[in-house]
C-alpha cells in the first residue's frame, strides 16, 4: 500500500511541515531534524524557547489552500493594528487559532492572552467573570476577584462567541470599549484596562441586530477590523494534512509515524464537515483510541471495523480465560479470612469489558473538547450536551479534575453558582 505522506515533518511531535514555511523561518533547526513552532517552545533552552513563542504567530494556521493563505495575510496585517478585530466563522474553524495567531504576531506576544466564552455561565457570573468582584459584593463573595479584563493586563482577550450575550452585558462591553475602563461588582470606581479585545461568532450578528437581539452600535465597535475562517469544504486540500496532524499528535508518544491511505484521504477530502476541524479531530483521535498500533489508517480503521474480531472466530477456536475472583465475606472451615477461586470468563465477556472502558475514553475525550471550546462549563450543562447521569458527569468531572484538565470555581456557597473552568495548559 502506497501512503501519502508530507515531506517535512516535526522531529517531535510529527507535525506537517509545509515546506515554503522552512524558508521563512517558521522552524526551529535540532540535530533530530526540523521542529515546528510549538514545539520548539517546550525546548529546555530558555532562549530557544523565547525565540520560538515570538515567532508562532500564523504558523499555527495548518494548511496551504489559497483560503488559508489569505487569513495568514490579513493576521499579519492587523496584528500590529491596535484596534478591536471581528473573527467570523463556523463553528470548529479554528477562529481562537486565528486570535492566538493575530496576539503572537503583535507586539503583545509576551503578555497574557485570555480566551473566554460569553455564552458559558448566566449573566450573572458572566458579569463578575468579565469585569471581576469585590468581597461581599454578593452573598457567598469572601474574596475578591480579578475579572478578566484585568487579568489580561495589557496583553490581549478574546470574547468568543459574543452574539451569545444579553443586552444588558452587551452595554457593559460597550462602555468598556469606550471608556477603556470596568468597575468590578461591588466596588465604588472604575479600573483601567488596556488589553486589546478581539471578538467571535458563529453567529450572523446582522441578522441578530435586525432581530433587535445584539446593539449595533456594539457590532460597529467590534468589527473595525473583520477576519472570516473558512469552513472545512472550502479548503478540502488542507483536509489531509490537518488529519495527519491530529493523528500523529495523539500517537505522539509511539515510535513509529503513522500515515494515511490514498482511499482514506479521498473520502476525508469528499466529506462535507459540518462540524469542520473539531469533527475531523474527532473522528481522527477516534481512530487512534481504537487502533493504537496501526501503520496504515485506512477505511476500515475510519469505521471502526478491524479486519478480524473475536466474533469473526468459530466458536470452537475460542478460548476462556479464568479470572481470579475473591469472594470477601466468606470463610472456611479452618478460620481463613476468605476463598479464592476461579471463574470461567468467555472472550466475549472480556471485550465487553474493553468495550465500556473505551466508551468511556472517547466520552471523557467528548467533555475535553467541550471545555476547549466553551473553557466554562457547569455539570447540568454538561448533563444536558451529553446526555449522561448525574453520577456518570459527577465521576467524569472528578477524573478530569484528578488530572489536573479542570478546576472546580464557587463564586457563592450556593451550589448553584459552581461551575467547572479549563486549566491553561
Amino acid at each position: 500500500m502506497t501512503l501519502e505522506t508530507p515531506t517535512h515533518v516535526c522531529a517531535v511531535c510529527a507535525r506537517p511541515i509545509d515546506p515554503g514555511v522552512l524558508t521563512q523561518g517558521g522552524v526551529e533547526t535540532t540535530a533530530k531534524g526540523p521542529v515546528c513552532l510549538l514545539c520548539a517552545t517546550k525546548s529546555s533552552t530558555p532562549q530557544a524557547a523565547e525565540r520560538a513563542t515570538e515567532r508562532i504567530g500564523v504558523f499555527r494556521l495548518l494548511g496551504s489552500s489559497e483560503a488559508v493563505r489569505q487569513v495568514r495575510a490579513m493576521v499579519k496585517q492587523y496584528a500590529s493594528v491596535d484596534a478591536p478585530v471581528f473573527i467570523t466563522g463556523e463553528t470548529g474553524t479554528g477562529k481562537e487559532l486565528i486570535a492566538r495567531a493575530l496576539h503572537e504576531e503583535g507586539p503583545r506576544r509576551r503578555l497574557p492572552f485570555v480566551a473566554f466564552n460569553c455564552g458559558a455561565i448566566s449573566d450573572t457570573l458572566l458579569q463578575s467573570e468579565l469585569f471581576g468582584h469585590k468581597r461581599g459584593a454578593f452573598t457567598g463573595a469572601m474574596y475578591s476577584h480579578d475579572g478578566f479584563f484585568i487579568q489580561a493586563g495589557n496583553g490581549t482577550i478574546l470574547l468568543d462567541e459574543i452574539g451569545d450575550t444579553s443586552p444588558m452585558i452587551q452595554v457593559a462591553l460597550l462602555r468598556v470599549l469606550e471608556t477603556r475602563v470596568v468597575r468590578p461588582v461591588g466596588a465604588d470606581r472604575d479600573v483601567p484596562v488596556q488589553c486589546r479585545v478581539l471578538a467571535a461568532s458563529n453567529a450572523n450578528l446582522e441578522k441578530l441586530c435586525h432581530e433587535g437581539r445584539f446593539r449595533r452600535d456594539l457590532l460597529y465597535r467590534l468589527k473595525q477590523l473583520e477576519i472570516y475562517s473558512p469552513p472545512l469544504r472550502e479548503r478540502r486540500e488542507d483536509v489531509e494534512a490537518l488529519a495527519l496532524h491530529f493523528l500523529r499528535s495523539e500517537r505522539r508518544h509511539n515510535d513509529s509515524a503513522p500515515g494515511i491511505a490514498p482511499e482514506l484521504a479521498r473520502k476525508l477530502e469528499q466529506h462535507d464537515w459540518p462540524g469542520n476541524i473539531r469533527e475531523l479531530r474527532h473522528a481522527v483521535e477516534r481512530m487512534a483510541l481504537l487502533f493504537p498500533n496501526c501503520a496504515a489508517y485506512g477505511l476500515a480503521e475510519y469505521e471502526g471495523r478491524p479486519t478480524q474480531t473475536a466474533r469473526d472466530v468459530p466458536p470452537t477456536r475460542r478460548t476462556v480465560v479464568r479470572v481470579p475472583v475473591s469472594f470477601s465475606g466468606v470463610t472456611n472451615g479452618a478460620g481463613g479470612s476468605g476463598i479464592r477461586s476461579s471463574v470461567p470468563v468467555s472472550r466475549e465477556d472480556v471485550e465487553q469489558v474493553i468495550e465500556q472502558g473505551v466508551h468511556r475514553l472517547r466520552r471523557l475525550e467528548r467533555i475535553r473538547n467541550l471545555f476547549r471550546e466553551h473553557k466554562i462549563l457547569t455539570r447540568s450543562e454538561l448533563i444536558r450536551l451529553l446526555g449522561i447521569s448525574p453520577n456518570t458527569a459527577t465521576s467524569d468531572l472528578q477524573t478530569l479534575r484528578d488530572e489536573a484538565f479542570l478546576e472546580r470555581v464557587e463564586p457563592s456557597a450556593s451550589p448553584r453558582t459552581h461551575y467547572f473552568r479549563l486549566l491553561e495548559a
